[in-house]
């Protein structure tokens, strides 16, 4: 099986979320904190990892090949009008796929593999 994602970033910061995220996954740490600083609970959308993240914490884990780079620069205003078109000309598998809790990643990355 062949995974293709496409991801906007409009900073390096923004780049580097992916292995981070990958990171904390590998560690069974959540993404986000349950209580905000404020004292509030995050949001459920908050504390989900995204798909992306799921297929290349599994990557990691069994030693597939990851292939990362840029696409294409644009303008701010364009960017959701590009990806749109590159998920869609590239047949993306993963950016839509569905949200989840990293208390399910072992059972969710035993069905990938």
């Amino acid at each position: 099986m062949e995974y293709r994602y496409i991801g906007k970033g409009s900073s390096p910061s923004r780049m580097d979320a992916y292995g981070k995220n990958v990171t904390k996954v590998l560690n069974g740490e959540p993404k986000r904190p349950a209580v905000k600083r404020n004292g509030e609970p995050q949001s459920e959308g908050n504390i989900k990892f995204r798909y992306v993240h799921l297929v290349l914490a599994t990557a990691v884990i069994n030693g597939w090949e990851i292939e990362h780079f840029p696409i294409e620069n644009c303008e701010k205003d364009e960017h959701i009008i590009i990806e749109k078109l590159r998920k869609k000309e590239r047949n993306c598998n993963m950016n839509d796929g569905p949200g989840w809790f990293v208390e399910d990643f072992e059972m969710l990355s035993a069905e990938l593999s």
